[in-house]
């Protein structure tokens, strides 16, 4: 009985302890996820959860060069400020959440730093999120579950300077999407924009690109999207959920490409948003300015010539389709 007895205390002790948590309190006279003291005396481990809370401006954490910081799920919350700097190193986390009740929490990487995700994440949840990736060789990606922007707070996402983020799909209720500048966003499933509240999609000089499932512009919401001087936004097929609330806009060298459906067909359903003023360009009318080209694997990329060009391509094509060679 006694042997029994301590089995089953050593067995409660191990559950105990296999799901702690570690609370920064930047105690250990520097920003380093890696002193313990800033943790109050131990470094979380793969089966803790990270908790950031009110820590301030001044008090922000940094997993440097390096650095290979892990964690379960890592939360961000209370009224005040928190941040988090990935600059250099590496965070491998079970789930992210970003925001999660009030106040203002950032997650910024940089200088080649790397997030890793496993599962379901937020960014603003009930409170404000951000997560900024920059840089070349700076990334996030996460595996597995959905990526939520803004449910019941208010997320922004923004990736720059050749920096690259791929998820299994976004469910965007509130907030801001940005690609600029060479980055790329990939997303590997249905993604809303739009999911209940206002979503603003903006891609400069960068890319979106889906590689399955639909990209739904509002979907119970208002969504937006302004693809912009050579960004690419590369969809398996584009729905423009509630009509009049959403929009699309092609300003400049800006390009969409669809990689489902027959090219007759893409392009009557891209003119039919363009007659209902959902799909505009450079802010205005689209109607009559859509070109279409289609690519060895059947693709279809719209695009907005230059007025003179796109009078010239019109001659002897009404829908304006041509095939690259």
């Amino acid at each position: 009985m006694k042997k029994t007895l301590l089995v089953a205390v050593i067995l409660l002790a191990a559950a105990a302890n296999s799901f702690g948590w570690a609370e920064w309190n930047y105690a250990g006279g520097d920003h380093s996820w890696n002193t313990a003291a800033n943790w109050g005396g131990a470094v979380p481990t793969a089966s803790d959860d990270p908790i950031m809370r009110d820590a301030g401006t001044a008090g922000y954490a940094e997993v440097g060069s390096g650095v290979n910081a892990v964690g379960n799920m890592m939360w961000m919350y209370g009224g005040g400020v928190a941040t988090l700097n990935v600059n250099g190193g590496s965070l491998a986390l079970g789930q992210l959440r970003i925001g999660v009740d009030a106040g203002e929490k950032t997650v910024n990487v940089s200088d080649g730093g790397t997030v890793t995700l496993g599962s379901d994440s937020t960014v603003g949840q009930g409170g404000n999120g951000t997560l900024t990736v920059s840089g070349s060789g700076s990334s996030v990606n996460q595996t597995g579950g959905w990526m939520f922007l803004g449910m019941g707070g208010s997320g922004n996402i923004a990736l720059s300077n050749g920096a690259a983020m791929s998820v299994p799909c976004i469910r965007g209720w509130t907030g801001a999407i940005t690609v600029e500048s060479g980055s790329t966003l990939t997303l590997n499933g249905d993604t809303t924009i739009g999911e209940s509240g206002n979503v603003d999609m903006i891609i400069n000089g960068g890319t979106v690109n889906q590689t399955a499932g639909w990209m739904y512009v509002g979907f119970g919401g208002t969504g937006s999207i302004e693809v912009g001087d050579g960004g690419l936004l590369s969809v398996i097929s584009l729905s423009m959920d509630n009509g009049a609330t959403d929009s699309v806009d092609i300003s400049g060298t800006g390009a969409i490409e669809i990689k489902d459906a027959r090219p007759e067909d893409i392009a009557y359903q891209m003119n039919w948003y363009a007659g209902n003023g959902w799909l505009t360009a450079n802010g205005e009318s689209a109607v009559g300015k859509l070109f279409f080209a289609v690519d060895e694997n059947g693709f279809t990329t719209v695009t907005i010539p230059e007025p003179a060009t796109l009078a010239l391509l019109a001659i002897g094509s009404s829908l304006l389709i041509r095939r690259k060679k």
